[in-house]
């Protein structure tokens, strides 16, 4: 069991107190000269990352494509630490898993990761997502949920034409794998939004 997974079983368990943590982030705010509030905020995960996660999240999308993952709705993403996402998932949960964050990640309003609560946060809260204006690798494509229909989600791997991985329902019927790279055009047709987390510069 790896370091990550230990602690978060810890944390699940309830071991782990909510006092402890904001001690253990007001120590690494300290040693990283940050401001020392105690909250697990954008800068105090962006130090913890560093900037090799934001450049290796196309990379860390590629290693789940080709492991057979069956899409489930609801599924998959609740630990980042994992080498996959799961065996079963769906759009938010990949997503959830590429950019590090377990899929019930608390911020603002928003009790879990979903293609709506990311959409409706980088446009309005920033508090875990932001807008940008163009695609580029490693960002996320987005749209909402809308007229009783499922939004989705993918991280782009080419801006130009429109490529990227994602974990869909039709992939998982047609070819028996939910996460596949592939042409995402389609993300043009609808009220689509490309995304980075805050942290990100």
């Amino acid at each position: 069991m790896s370091a990550d997974e230990y602690n978060q079983k810890r944390l699940d368990s309830g071991f782990v107190n909510g006092s402890q943590l904001t001690a253990l982030t007001l120590h690494f705010q300290k040693t990283k000269g940050l401001e020392e509030d105690g909250k697990f905020g954008p800068n105090t995960a962006k130090a913890t990352v560093g900037e090799e996660e934001v450049g290796n999240r196309v990379e860390r999308a590629r290693r789940a494509v080709g492991r057979r993952t069956k899409y489930i709705l609801g599924k998959g993403g609740w630990n980042p630490s994992s080498d996959t996402p799961g065996k079963e998932c769906d759009c938010s949960g990949f997503v959830s898993w590429v950019i590090g964050k377990p899929r019930n990640f608390n911020y603002g309003s928003h009790k879990w990761i979903s293609t709506s609560d990311i959409y409706n946060d980088a446009k309005d809260g920033h508090h875990l997502f932001k807008e940008i204006e163009s695609p580029e690798p490693g960002c996320i494509v987005v749209y909402g949920d809308s007229g009783g229909r499922q939004g989705h989600c993918a991280i782009v791997t080419k801006a130009e034409p429109l490529r990227g991985i994602d974990c869909s329902s039709s992939q998982s019927k047609r070819g028996g794998d939910a996460i596949t790279e592939r042409d995402i055009s389609f993300f043009e047709m609808k009220n689509s939004i490309f995304v980075v987390p805050v942290e990100d510069d």
